[in-house]
C-alpha cells in the first residue's frame, strides 16, 4: 500500500541522511579518519538506480546508514573532548577472521568466557559511543536495556534472521557496526549494491581501521587495564592489509572450512536479510552472489598471506580447521591462547568448558540446499582448488 509513496517519504538520498545524523546529535564534525561523503554518495545512488528496495526496505537502509553515523559524530566530537582517551594503545587485539558460517562466532563466544579478553556485547554494539561520553556511572548502563528490547522486537519480526545469525543480548558481537561508520564492512559491500560493491572492493580501507582503533581506544576507557581485545567479523578476511597495517601487533585466528559447507549457511542466512530490503529476493541471484563473495575474500586472504609482506607477518596467524574446533574446542582454545601467550586461569577454563557443553551454535541448522539457490557442487568444486590445496582443507560431504 505504501510503495506508491514509499520513494517520497522515506528517500535514500545521501546528504538528507548526513542531516538526519547531524540533527540528532547536535554535532557536524564526521572527522576525516576514514572516507565519508564519496562512499554515502555512491552507496545511496546505488540503491536508488540498482535495487529494488521494499518499502521496509528504505527505511532499513536509513536507519543502517544513519546510526553508524551518529556514532561516528559522537565519536569524533569525543575524540576532540577527550584527547588523553586516544593516547591508550590497543595491545595485541586478537581477530577471528574465516568464512560466515565457519565456526567464527562459537570460537568467539568461547574465548570470551574468559575475562582477561575485552568484548563488545550486542547491546554496545547498538550504541557503542553514548551520547556525552563513554562513562557508565555506577548504576547499570541504560544500553542493556534498549538492546534487550531491540533483540525482542527483531525476534517477533524476523525470527528466522535472529535465529540464524545467533544474535543474544549478552553475547559478543562482531565490530561490523564499527566498520560501518567507515565503510569498510559487509554491511553494503558483500554485493548487492553493485557500483558500491565495485567501490568497497577496490578501495584503500586503512583509514576506516584506524577509525574502528579510534572506537576501541573509546571503548576500553570503560574496561580494566590490562586487557587485550577480542574482535570477530568475517570483513577482515578480505582485509587483512590494512588490518595488519593498522594493529601490527595483532594476532589473527582463522578458521578453515569447506567453502561449499559455509557457502550453502551464507546463502541461507541472506535470505533473511535481503528478505528485509529487497521487494522480491531471488535464491539464484542470492546463491551466485554468496559463490561471488567467498571466493572474491578467499582469493585476498590467500594473496596476502602469500605476499612478501604476508610470509614475514606469517607468525601473527593461527590456522584452526573447523572439524578440530567442533570437536576439541578446548584444546583448540588451549592453542590459541599458548600462542598469544595468554594462559586463562582456572575460572576462565570452568566457564568455557561449560559454555561449549552446552553451545549448538556450530551444528548446522540448515533447511536449504545447493539446488536451492542453484549451484553445482562440481563448478564450486573447481573454483575453490586454489583454497582446498593451499590449507589442505577436506571436502565435506554435502
Amino acid at each position: 500500500m505504501l510503495d506508491p509513496v514509499g520513494t517520497r517519504l522515506w528517500p535514500v538520498e545521501a546528504a538528507e541522511l548526513a542531516d538526519r545524523a547531524r540533527a540528532r546529535t547536535g554535532l557536524s564534525d564526521f572527522g576525516d579518519l576514514a572516507p565519508f561523503e564519496e562512499p554515502l554518495e555512491i552507496l545511496c545512488r546505488s540503491a536508488n538506480q540498482e535495487v529494488d528496495l521494499s518499502v521496509f526496505g528504505r527505511l532499513m537502509v536509513r536507519r543502517l546508514l544513519t546510526q553508524p553515523m551518529v556514532h561516528r559524530l559522537r565519536l569524533t566530537e569525543l575524540a576532540a573532548r577527550q584527547p588523553e582517551l586516544f593516547e591508550k594503545p590497543v595491545n595485541a587485539p586478537l581477530f577471528v577472521v574465516g568464512m560466515p558460517r565457519s565456526g567464527t562466532t562459537f570460537l568467539h563466544r568461547t574465548m570470551a568466557r574468559d575475562h582477561a579478553w575485552h568484548h563488545m556485547p550486542f547491546w554496545e554494539s547498538l550504541e557503542p559511543i553514548p551520547a556525552g561520553g563513554t562513562s557508565r556511572g555506577s548504576g547499570p548502563d541504560p544500553r542493556v536495556r534498549t538492546g534487550e528490547r531491540f533483540v525482542r522486537a527483531m525476534s517477533w519480526t524476523f525470527p528466522g534472521f535472529v535465529d540464524s545469525h545467533e544474535i543474544a543480548n549478552d553475547e559478543p558481537e562482531e565490530e561490523m557496526p564499527l566498520l560501518d561508520a567507515a565503510h569498510v564492512s559487509l554491511q553494503f559491500g558483500f554485493g548487492y549494491f553493485p557500483e558500491y560493491t565495485r567501490w568497497y572492493t577496490d578501495a584503500d580501507h586503512s583509514g576506516g581501521y584506524r577509525l574502528l582503533r579510534q572506537y576501541l581506544q573509546a571503548m576500553q576507557a570503560d574496561r580494566p587495564d590490562g586487557g587485550r581485545w577480542l574482535l570477530k567479523t568475517p570483513t577482515h578476511l578480505e582485509m587483512l592489509r590494512p588490518l595488519l597495517t593498522v594493529f601490527d601487533d595483532a594476532t589473527v585466528v582463522q578458521t578453515h572450512r569447506d567453502p561449499i559447507s559455509s557457502l550453502v549457511s551464507l546463502a541461507a542466512l541472506s535470505t533473511f536479510s535481503t528478505g528485509m530490503l529487497l521487494r522480491n529476493p531471488n535464491l539464484h541471484h542470492i546463491g551466485q552472489l554468496c559463490a561471488d563473495y567467498i571466493e572474491r575474500a578467499l582469493r585476498s586472504m590467500v594473496d596476502y598471506r602469500d605476499s612478501a609482506e604476508g610470509i614475514a607477518n606469517a607468525d601473527q596467524f593461527v590456522d584452526v580447521a573447523f572439524g578440530e574446533l567442533v570437536s576439541d574446542p578446548i584444546g583448540t582454545v588451549t592453542r590459541i591462547s599458548s600462542a598469544v601467550g595468554h594462559e586463562p586461569d582456572d575460572t576462565a577454563m570452568e566457564e568455557m568448558r561449560a559454555f561449549t557443553a552446552r553451545a549448538d551454535g556450530h551444528r548446522s541448522r540448515q533447511r536449504f540446499t545447493m539446488d536451492d539457490f542453484g549451484l553445482d557442487k562440481n563448478e564450486l568444486r573447481e573454483r575453490f582448488k586454489f583454497y582446498y590445496e593451499r590449507f589442505d582443507v577436506p571436502m565435506d560431504r554435502v
